[in-house]
């Protein structure tokens, strides 16, 4: 059984123009995305949100700040992924430090290479025999260079080459799946199962 080890979050306010994610032992989801309850109130991540802006990534199908479906809600890789990273570029940093730097929402137990997950692959967070929380892929995360200069300032790291040392290995991105949960909830220890896709399939 594949288990949650690590769960991130991105709060929107950031004088910085890359997003370090912050080590949460458990994150609540809705239709929007992901958010946490901070003395009664509730705080989205930078990603929340039913439709997004379209950007770079998606300029081959739309003009810049089209308003499209926001299929970016949360980002998730696996361990195996990060210490692949990690050793690509020589870090000597620990996986959840690196998911903290890229910017991750939730890095799964494991030596799988999650980038490769079809489109449409559902995948379900349980606690115990309980269903806590569905999210549905929806693309490979494609690298990009800005989590590489949090690695420079962060670490003292060169972090120039991440992009290239993270391709087809940045794991994927995924939108909540509407359920008759009236509150999702993923937790660090989650059990996860994904349907309709073998898991050792996708082994590194």
């Amino acid at each position: 059984m594949i288990q949650t080890q690590w769960i991130g979050f991105s709060r929107p306010n950031n004088n910085k123009h890359y997003h370090l994610t912050e080590s949460l032992d458990k994150v609540l989801l809705d239709e929007g995305g992901l958010y946490i309850t901070q003395d009664g109130q509730k705080i989205v991540e930078r990603h929340y949100g039913t439709t997004a802006l379209s950007g770079t990534r998606e300029l081959k199908q739309y003009p810049r700040g089209t308003i499209i479906d926001n299929y970016r809600q949360i980002s998730a890789i696996s361990t195996g992924e990060l210490e692949l990273i990690a050793c690509r570029m020589k870090l000597g940093i620990t996986p959840q430090c690196l998911a903290q730097l890229m910017g991750i929402n939730i890095a799964l137990e494991g030596n799988y290479n999650l980038s490769k997950l079809p489109r449409g692959t559902i995948i379900r967070f349980y606690h115990g025999e309980s269903l806590e929380a569905e999210i549905e892929v929806t693309t490979e995360n494609l690298p990009c260079r800005i989590p590489g200069d949090a690695i420079t300032e962060i670490t003292g790291h060169d972090g120039k080459y991440f992009a290239k040392s993270s391709y087809k290995y940045r794991g994927f991105v995924a939108k909540v799946v509407p359920t008759n949960i009236p509150q999702g909830k993923i937790e660090v220890g989650s059990d996860v199962k994904l349907l309709g896709v073998d898991p050792n399939d996708y082994i590194l």
